[in-house]
């Protein structure tokens, strides 16, 4: 067996270890590790309990789709997670209403479900001002996706993401980010490609469509 030079064992470490600062054991089975998985998507997962918040410029409700279309300087957070674009479509799944039973067989009409709740700036155009008035806040419905268009930013601590477009899928717990350039980084570390798609349980990765990667080792300078 022909041995490793030393060449060899020298850059070996330099170029594994910026990966794995990188990619933080996304290769590791779920409940590899106690901590999980630290990705910018993290926040957006089925497990976190913790209220979708929504700001944007206008609203647009459509309740017997159980969608609300939020455009305009959109920013949507959950947990550590921050979500920015110019278009936002919150899939949601509505809360029964206390007392409330669905159509029965003589034909009596359910009660309407509610549009989920989102923080609106004060300078909202009427548009956003009238849905939001129509629409009661409704803390327990549940969210199912975040479909997202132009200029999409996920941030959370030290981690950030950026695409043209992105879904975030609460059900499959799958984000996917695609555009002409699709960029992840960690601290110095950066990976590019055309199409990002991150499990937010596992945080296990994958950049497809040309791409590239730029790693640095704890003692180098970004």
């Amino acid at each position: 067996m022909m041995r490793p030079s030393p060449t060899s064992r020298r850059l070996a470490p330099a170029l594994l270890l910026p990966l794995a600062l990188l990619v933080s054991s996304l290769a590791l089975p779920a409940g590899a590790q106690e901590k999980k998985p630290s990705t910018p998507f993290q926040g957006f997962s089925s497990d976190n309990d913790k209220p979708v918040n929504i700001k944007a410029d206008e609203l647009e409700t459509h309740q017997d789709e159980q969608k609300a279309i939020f455009t305009g300087n959109v920013v949507a957070t959950q947990g550590e997670s921050t979500l920015t674009s110019e278009e936002l479509t919150v899939f949601y799944e509505a809360a029964s209403l206390p007392g409330k039973q669905p159509a029965d067989a003589a034909g009596a009409s359910p009660a309407k479900p509610a549009a989920p709740s989102a923080a609106l700036p004060a300078d909202a155009s009427s548009t956003a001002e009238a849905a939001d008035a129509d629409a009661a806040p409704a803390p327990d419905n549940k969210v199912k996706k975040l479909v997202a268009k132009g200029n999409v930013v996920v941030t959370a601590p030290d981690q950030k993401a950026t695409g043209d477009d992105g879904i975030l899928d609460m059900e499959t717990n799958i984000a996917t980010l695609t555009g002409q350039e699709v960029v992840m980084t960690q601290g110095c570390n950066v990976l590019r490609g055309k199409k990002l798609v991150v499990n937010t349980q596992t945080g296990r990765a994958t950049v497809t469509g040309g791409t590239t990667g730029h790693f640095v080792s704890g003692d180098q300078k970004c």
